[in-house]
């Protein structure tokens, strides 16, 4: 009996986080630790989309008080990203066309390619 509960937990365990990625991907929103940054900086970040990853490149644009806007473009992508005080990232990506959110989950992890 136990050998069948153990399987039941990991098939709906499984369920729950595919779901989960789902609902994240729906959102189109990621938060990560961001390592340094202040305004004028340029930042070098990689993210995975599902299922294949990019790298990217950012520059600060504004320091505001408790919190850093990043903005760039990349082909037809106009994304921005806002870093909390406590350094997790939110991170927003619209199609320039039409001005419509991605729906995409993604993995970020910048470091500091100037001072």
């Amino acid at each position: 009996m136990s050998g069948l509960t153990g399987i039941l937990l990991i098939v709906f365990g499984l369920a729950g986080v595919l779901f989960g990625l789902r609902v994240d991907v729906e959102d189109g929103l990621k938060k990560c630790v961001l390592e340094t940054g202040h305004a004028g900086q340029i930042m070098r970040g990689s993210y995975s989309v599902l299922p294949r990853g990019r790298e990217i490149v950012v520059e600060v644009r504004e320091a505001e008080t408790g919190r850093l806007v990043y903005s760039s473009t990349r082909g037809d992508e106009l994304f921005e990203i806002t870093a909390a005080v406590d350094g997790r990232l939110e991170v927003c990506f619209q199609n320039l066309p039409d001005r419509k959110h991605t729906k995409v989950r993604h993995e970020e992890h910048f470091q500091a390619l100037s001072v």
